[in-house]
């Protein structure tokens, strides 16, 4: 207790108590982040890709990427997409525009991302086009082109109409814009289509806060009779 109110220590304290007292106030400043070795990666990747098989080479240079993004790399971050586009499969290409498109918009080039996330979208199968377009509303939306993350998302609903995920989106979208009123008629649309998505009935109960206990309960209450084993509904509940 005094070593966390910044008195000294007691003078009578044993030096296992003391040494303690020092490993609480480590743990309290958290983990700290181990530096990264860069010769020893490059050198890992360099071997990893003349041991594995040509179809997850292009995975290598992709987490290669990564590593030196986190590194503070960026030109050699961009070499390492470079080589994973070159190797990776025409059906997994998508996943590398869309890393570099992450990487870009990072270093707030925003037309660079822009133009990776076409490619993107150009080539990402149908399954997994929710994925794109997700990416590209947020996109504008960080650039304050929210009428543009709008009319994405509005585009997502009518070609992955089965993935909740893009009206989720438009919900949190009107949500972060200050346009309450906006996101619980998100909300309604996307239950009408969605009503057995747990997530959409919890956001829409917090959403009604607004408008009273008695709406929120009301809303709680039709949630269970649609969704009852829903963890997510069951905690609004409780709050």
């Amino acid at each position: 207790a005094k070593a966390a109110a910044g008195a000294p220590a007691c003078e009578h304290c044993c030096p296992h108590t003391r040494s303690l007292e020092g490993a609480a106030a480590l743990a309290a400043e958290g983990p700290r982040p181990m530096p990264i070795d860069l010769e020893r990666v490059r050198d890992a990747i360099q071997r990893a890709v003349k041991s594995i098989s040509k179809e997850l080479i292009w995975k290598v240079h992709f987490e290669h990427a990564q590593i030196e993004e986190r590194a503070g790399c960026i030109a050699a971050a961009r070499q390492a997409y470079v080589m994973a586009a070159l190797h990776a499969l025409p059906n997994l290409r998508w996943k590398v525009w869309l890393g570099g498109a992450r990487t870009e918009l990072n270093c707030d080039n925003i037309g660079t991302a822009r133009q990776l996330l076409d490619r993107a979208l150009a080539e990402v199968p149908c399954k997994t086009r929710a994925v794109v377009l997700l990416e590209c509303a947020r996109l504008e939306e960080y650039a304050g082109n929210l009428d543009q993350a709008r009319a994405i998302l509005k585009r997502a609903h009518k070609e992955t109409k089965h993935e909740w995920k893009v009206f989720l989106e438009s919900i949190l979208l009107e949500l972060r814009a200050g346009n309450l009123q906006a996101a619980i008629q998100e909300s309604l649309a996307a239950l009408a289509i969605h009503r057995g998505t747990g997530r959409l009935w919890a956001v829409l109960i917090q959403l009604k806060q607004c408008e009273g206990e008695e709406e929120q309960s009301r809303v709680f209450r039709e949630a269970l009779k649609e969704v009852p084993k829903s963890g997510e509904v069951w905690c609004e509940g409780a709050r």
